[in-house]
């Protein structure tokens, strides 16, 4: 009986293709970063460069049988696809978040330089009308003067103002002399500081009155408010 030699199994010789291993591996780091701002648009480069190693990985692997990878290849490609639908789908969602954010600053402003403006007008007289019976409240009293060695002595209007908004203001009211004719003979400005919500306070105008000419037309005449300024 004789021996004979078992035969050697064969091996296989066919190499790895680097080209589906760099597919696989670049499709993976795009997968990883296509969520992060910024970075994903260079995740998007890496993406297109994946799928560009893939599909050359697969035809490399197809052609030379000697060469392994094809499901690597794949792998790849796939990594690659849905890394380039994330990151369009974060940056869509990102924009839309930034757009809102954007109007919403906008809004913001836009409040905020209306209210400024308002407070200019506020301050500059503007809103007269409306300030005057609805934030704060003007009682003229009786005009009074003395005369003494031909000079007027003790000029003086009584003036209540009272703060009837719900927040401490300071206000300046001018206040104008008319004659029967309607002509202006003078005019004062009353100024108060900081009178808190509720608050009532008494001052005087017209105390610079010193002519007794002036004294005696401004007694007969009547008193206008002209211009209510609220700060």
């Amino acid at each position: 009986m004789s021996d004979s030699a078992a035969p050697t199994p064969h091996r296989s010789t066919r190499s790895l293709s680097g080209t589906a291993v760099t597919a696989l591996v670049v499709g993976a780091i795009s997968v990883v970063l296509c969520a992060i701002p910024i970075i994903n648009n260079f995740a998007l480069v890496l993406a297109i460069v994946g799928v560009i190693l893939s599909i050359l990985a697969l035809v490399f692997t197809a052609a030379k049988r000697h060469r392994r990878g094809r499901g690597l290849a794949v792998a790849g490609l796939v990594l690659s696809i849905l890394a380039i639908v994330g990151v369009l789908v974060t940056q869509a969602l990102y924009s839309a978040a930034l757009d809102n954010a954007g109007k919403s600053v906008s809004k913001a402003l836009s409040s905020v330089e209306a209210s400024a403006s308002k407070d200019a007008a506020d301050a500059n007289g503007d809103h007269t009308q409306d300030i005057l019976g609805k934030q704060v409240k003007v009682d003229l009293g009786t005009y009074s003067f003395s005369e003494e060695y031909g000079m007027a002595t003790d000029s003086v209007l009584p003036v209540q103002i009272t703060n009837i908004s719900s927040k401490s203001h300071s206000f300046s009211v001018q206040i104008e002399s008319i004659d029967a004719s309607g002509n202006r003979i003078t005019d004062d400005t009353v100024y108060v500081n900081s009178l808190g919500a509720g608050q009532s306070t008494a001052e005087n105008a017209f105390e610079g009155v010193t002519e007794v000419n002036q004294a005696n037309q401004v007694k007969t005449g009547t008193f206008k408010i002209v211009n209510v300024s609220m700060y």
